[in-house]
């Protein structure tokens, strides 16, 4: 029986004296006659498992695409007044009147909707129209690009989206397309 005392001291002392942490050691005793064997089970409780909600995921909103650049969605005067802004040498601005739109339509071609006349670095004639459609400007700018060719001046002519820039061929290839990079920066 001491041997049994000792034999159950030991295992208390080394499973720390308590089977509440968890792990422990019971001890039974076996159907054998003779009380001095005793048995001896290792048992580890079954962990409680907690479910982790999975998150849901939030609806990031895109942007909406826009159908043209921002040249289409201002007036020709924003537009003018920001290229002035980053840098170009904008002067002489004549804006016309609704009058003038509805006179603008030559043939088959649309009419305008809004237009400007303005001198760019203080020497050259230029124009800008704004059409209601893109098929509208790039009608305007093939008709204005073909009679460019055949002119004693022509001029440089730049399509963005329903937009139309002409710049007179007074002005160098380097100038025009300096010009044509800030329009670009404004499309942006």
């Amino acid at each position: 029986m001491k041997k049994l005392i000792g034999i159950l001291a030991v295992m208390l002392l080394l499973t720390g004296c308590s089977t509440e942490n968890g792990i422990g050691f019971g001890a039974l005793k076996s159907g054998s006659p003779s009380p001095d064997i005793v048995e001896v089970s290792s048992f580890t409780p079954t962990p409680a498992v907690t479910p982790i909600p999975t998150p849901e995921p939030t609806a990031t909103p895109s942007p909406t695409p826009r159908l043209y650049g921002r040249l289409s969605t201002m007036t020709l005067k924003e537009s003018i007044d920001e290229l002035i802004t980053l840098g170009a040498d904008i002067s002489n601005i004549k804006e016309y009147d609704e009058a003038a739109t509805a006179k603008s339509a030559l043939g088959k071609l649309e009419a305008y909707t809004q237009r400007i006349d303005f001198t760019l670095n203080g020497k050259h004639d230029c124009v800008v129209e704004a059409y209601a459609s893109v098929e509208a400007a790039t009608a305007r700018a093939e008709y204005y690009s073909r009679i460019s060719e055949t002119a004693t001046i022509g001029a440089y002519i730049y399509r963005h989206d329903m937009v139309v820039f002409r710049i007179k061929e007074t002005a160098t290839l380097d100038e025009a397309e300096a010009f044509n990079q800030l329009l670009t920066q404004v499309d942006q």
